[in-house]
């Protein structure tokens, strides 16, 4: 709670300004980043939002319409900053959140959830950002065990957008830190697991990916960040560095290259 309200979530996609957040990537007018639609990465065309879903609108009303309709399921109330209570004003004011995230907070990170934080004030949800130590994660082995809020970056093992980023994102069979860290929970997409990453027609997986793409985006488990460029300085001694754009570089063919 309050999460586990899929009205909720959507009030809060709907509340993130998603530009401000691709702003803060600007470096001499140059954007350094894009906007992502997950769970799948854009490396991966056709497979990519496959149904070219439009990323949550930033919506004050819509966010509120949301909340409207969430505290009345949760039986809260939110205030907002002209004073209007929003939800069921006769349940409980809904407490203060925790933004769990790993600690020591990097800059850009530290501005992504200052931007996060100021968004959320405008339709009277109030969080707190909390950093801790990795090990405070092991303990987030179950949905209840899990906090409500987490920002916790993750990259695939290998490049596979079905077994390595959708499945294990959006499958409760790899909820916790393994991948589907919001526990999300649809038999559906469970049920369609159990073929996709074996068809070997590929319009007809990319179609299912589409499907999967649809109930995720309508039951929100996620607000996706943005998907930052990446740049490597290799120093001269190192040798063998090739750049791949599904997992950032074969580390296994990097060698000590000797340079009197």
């Amino acid at each position: 709670f309050p999460t586990n309200i899929t009205d909720f979530r959507l009030a809060l996609e709907h509340a993130v300004n998603y530009t401000d957040l691709l702003d803060l990537y600007s470096v001499n007018g140059k954007i350094l980043a894009k906007e992502f639609l997950g769970p799948i990465s854009p490396t991966f065309p056709g497979y990519y939002n496959p149904d070219n879903l439009p990323m949550y609108s930033y919506s004050l009303n819509e966010a509120i319409h949301y909340l409207q309709l969430a505290g009345e399921q949760g039986k809260f109330y939110v205030t907002l900053p002209n004073g209007t209570k929003i939800g069921d004003t006769s349940g409980s004011p809904l407490p203060t959140l925790d933004i769990y995230t790993l600690s020591p907070v990097p800059q850009i990170i530290q501005e992504e959830l200052t931007v996060v934080e100021q968004d959320l004030a405008q339709i009277g949800v109030s969080v707190n950002v909390k950093a801790v130590a990795a090990s405070v994660t092991d303990n987030w082995d179950s949905a209840s065990s899990t906090p409500a809020l987490v920002q916790l970056g993750w990259v695939p093992d290998w490049p596979d957008p079905v077994a390595q980023q959708l499945i294990p994102l959006t499958d409760i069979n790899d909820g916790g830190l393994s991948g589907d860290l919001a526990w999300m929970n649809v038999s559906t997409l469970t049920q369609m697991y159990n073929t996709l990453p074996y068809i070997t027609n590929i319009t007809e997986q990319e179609q299912l990916v589409g499907k999967a793409y649809n109930i995720t985006y309508n039951n929100a488990p996620y607000i996706w960040l943005p998907y930052p460029s990446t740049y490597y300085f290799v120093q001269p001694y190192i040798g063998g560095f090739q750049y791949n754009p599904y997992v950032g570089y074969f580390y296994n063919m990097m060698y000590y290259k000797y340079t009197p």
